[in-house]
């Protein structure tokens, strides 16, 4: 990405909050629309969901490296992700698409999925997917064929006739037919058997051998993101993570609970939690009001779905638990206290797109257990996935009934059919609660 014009960025007087809704293309509008709020506001309390996740964390990161004097200003980078996003790499290949990498094993069902990417209309998207189906699948394309192959030859070899007028045609369409649910079928059978050994889905998130990007190609979408955070923060990107704790206390030394009741910059974000059927904020909360924070994560699994500092950051600071010790021999370790969190993570768990990035696995045990009951079993397996799925537009994250400041809350429609024309390249804006 190009390197923005050196020098501080002021901090407006007035704040805000901002809230952002998920959706793919988000990632290309919401970081403009939010280097325009951040001109004339600074950024307090800064929410998002899936996608909005991303663009939430790259804001606050911003934030926090315009609290701190960052030179190279944070939202002047911000500004120019929609230019990377859009770029292409010397193979023709679009840098957003190859932050998708998906797993060798699930290769094939990633080019079905992606293949109508480039159709125009979803009419047009059918014919690429059988397209891609067969170039993936063929032998059971070629099994499903086989019974329509088979009267196809039996209806030439035939004499002429008005039965063999019927049965070419027929056997066309039973050979395509069966070519297709061929492959239906086999691509049903390697999600069913493949996609829960990869954590239920196509893509880690890391390089497509499961761990750092060798040299030459690009990064993995976690690899990449937990780079620019840091990036966007003023901090080294192959250094430790941006923590909560920092956001809240850009003055305080990474790794320090912070002591400000007021944090300098609050992010949140949603998760679900499929295994209990619920929605989580994050950080999680571990107060007098809520404890929630007794997660715990194994370290041969997270080195799957973030980067080596990152999982280093996790295993060095585990929060202070009960956990009885013949479980952390096995590998279980507790989340760090939520200041210790680091913020890709959190934004990893909120935008696990189903199927596309793989669920994010958490342990702990569904109610407080002590004693015998903790020696006696490990905690069970928490799959965490897409925060969309429970809340797509967390609008009401920081409601209070008198606010401090205004909310800018972002979402993407068309706009309303009769819009002039002239108002199309401007902000529009309701003209009632309607």
């Amino acid at each position: 990405m190009p390197t923005p014009a050196p020098g501080p960025e002021p901090v407006p007087i007035r704040c805000c909050d901002l809230v952002m809704k998920g959706g793919i293309t988000s990632g290309v509008v919401y970081p403009r629309a939010v280097t325009e709020i951040a001109r004339s506001f600074r950024l307090r309390s800064i929410g998002g969901t899936s996608a909005g996740a991303i663009a939430a964390a790259a804001a606050a990161a911003a934030e926090f490296g315009r609290l701190r004097g960052m030179q190279t200003g944070g939202f002047r980078l911000l500004e120019r992700l929609p230019e990377f996003l859009g770029g292409k790499l010397p193979d023709g290949t679009g840098n957003l698409f190859a932050l998708f990498q998906p797993e060798p094993g699930m290769r094939p069902l990633f080019r079905i999925l992606t293949a109508p990417l480039n159709a125009r209309g979803k009419s047009g998207a059918l014919l690429p997917m059988l397209t891609a189906a067969v170039r993936s699948f063929p032998l059971g394309s070629l099994a499903g064929a086989l019974p329509g192959i088979a009267l196809g030859v039996l209806a030439w070899t035939s004499a002429p006739g008005p039965l063999r007028d019927v049965s070419l045609p027929l056997a066309a369409l039973l050979a395509t037919v069966g070519a297709v649910a061929g492959c239906a079928i086999q691509a049903t059978r390697t999600a069913w058997t493949r996609l829960p050994a990869h954590c239920f889905g196509i893509c880690f998130g890391m390089g497509a051998d499961g761990g750092t990007t060798t040299h030459g190609h690009p990064p993995a979408l976690t690899e990449w993101l937990s780079r620019y955070l840091n990036e966007l923060a003023g901090l080294d990107p192959d250094g430790p993570p941006l923590t909560f704790g920092q956001l809240w206390d850009p003055e305080c030394p990474a790794g320090t609970q912070p002591t400000p009741a007021d944090p300098a910059i609050r992010l949140e974000m949603v998760t679900s939690c499929l295994s209990w059927g619920r929605p989580f904020r994050l950080p999680f909360r571990h107060d007098e009001e809520l404890r929630e924070n007794r997660f715990y994560f194994r370290v041969e699994e997270f080195a799957r779905l973030f980067p080596e500092p990152v999982v280093r950051w996790l295993a060095e600071r585990p929060r202070a638990s009960n956990l009885d010790g013949r479980w952390i021999a096995e590998g279980y370790l507790p989340l760090p206290d939520p200041w210790n969190l680091p913020v890709v993570v959190a934004t990893r768990m909120s935008l696990s797109f189903p199927v596309l990035l793989a669920a994010v696995p958490l342990y702990a045990y569904e109610q407080e257990a002590h004693g015998a009951e903790r020696a006696a079993a490990p905690p069970r397996r928490c799959w965490f996935s897409d925060g969309g799925i429970c809340s797509n537009f967390p609008i009401h994250f920081f409601d209070s009934p008198l606010p401090r400041w205004p909310t800018f809350a972002i979402n993407l429609f068309p706009k309303p059919a009769g819009t002039p024309a002239e108002t199309l390249a401007r902000p529009w804006m309701p003209a009632d609660n309607r």
